[in-house]
């Protein structure tokens, strides 16, 4: 069926949460369409969030100057979101969840402070326009089928206070202006019990680029995030050390880095790590002993510590993990 508005003078439509299906309205949709070219009529929200509606958004859209909120979530809409680049005024987009494709548009709102693109099939290379949009404050990229690396300019998003990258297929090298983003954290969705909202509630400072195809070193600049809960460096091909400068972390519950290709000892100083209650270090090139700093944390909050047969440990109360194809 065709999803139909017919509405009185509005500024705000909010539908979302509902079972709707159908496509949503375009030029041959008849009266419905002048909701959108009436110019007494300023939307500036429009919420269709979880809900069936199919098919791609209509070029009509691009044309919705006053629109300042457009959350399309958690549909089966497909297609490209080229012409949405037309919407100036947008300061927050939702797309997640659905099963989008084509280009990240070179020329987004400047006035975005959140773009949320998760869970499609979006593909190609991240715009260089897009680290320019110093506005932005929440980044979702995770789950498509981009390629290319991180820019050194993704150092300017100096309002960034979240950023997941995992699962996008980025190769290349975490570029060290990464340390630049101190206001990073992380934010839990949240389901009200009556399921109408979807509030977001901030549960830390997380940092995720695990399962991309990433290179080279782990800047040390990010031991520089004092408030970092979660760092995820998981299934990638990076090379080097373990930075010693983690033993910053004292906030740090979580550090995975396992199934990459880091060489060297275990730095004594992630014995500092005096709240980590996850540390995987499996499935590495890393040789030497484990330190008996971290052995000491066994005896605090960690209770999940893996790492592979080809470190001793004489101190460890958790069984080695089989090392895997070696590195060397």
């Amino acid at each position: 069926c065709m999803l139909v508005l017919t509405l009185p003078l509005s500024v705000q439509v909010t539908i979302a949460n509902n079972d709707l299906s159908g496509h949503l309205p375009d030029e041959a949709s008849g009266s419905t369409v002048n909701i959108f070219h009436d110019e007494n009529f300023r939307m500036e929200n429009l919420d269709c969030g979880k809900n069936g509606i199919r098919g791609s958004i209509p070029s009509i859209f691009g044309s919705l100057s006053s629109l300042r909120y457009l959350d399309l979530s958690a549909n089966l809409i497909s297609g490209s979101i080229m012409h949405l680049a037309n919407l100036m005024n947008l300061v927050r987009l939702s797309l997640r969840e659905n099963k989008l494709t084509g280009s990240i548009p070179n020329n987004l709102s400047p006035s975005l402070t959140h773009l949320d693109l998760s869970t499609n099939s979006i593909e190609h290379k991240i715009p260089t326009t897009l680290w320019k949009l110093t506005n932005l404050g929440y980044l979702f990229l995770d789950h498509n089928d981009l390629s290319g690396t991180l820019s050194t300019e993704i150092g300017l998003m100096s309002n960034l206070e979240e950023l997941v990258l995992n699962t996008c297929k980025l190769e290349g090298t975490l570029p060290t202006e990464i340390g630049k983003l101190t206001k990073l954290r992380t934010y839990t969705r949240v389901t009200s019990p009556d399921e109408t909202t979807d509030p977001i509630l901030p549960s830390g400072f997380r940092f995720y680029v695990h399962e991309n195809n990433f290179n080279g070193t782990i800047p040390t600049e990010i031991g520089n995030w004092v408030a970092l809960e979660d760092a995820w460096f998981m299934d990638n091909e990076l090379t080097g050390s373990i930075p010693s400068t983690f033993g910053q972390l004292t906030a740090l519950t979580k550090l995975k880095l396992e199934r990459n290709k880091l060489t060297g000892t275990v730095p004594s100083e992630l014995g500092n790590m005096k709240t980590a209650a996850q540390l995987y270090l499996h499935n590495n090139c890393l040789k030497g002993t484990i330190p008996s700093e971290i052995c000491a944390l066994q005896k605090e909050k960690l209770t999940d510590f893996e790492y592979s047969c080809n470190i001793q440990c004489d101190c460890c109360t958790e069984p080695c993990v089989s090392a895997g194809p070696l590195c060397w």
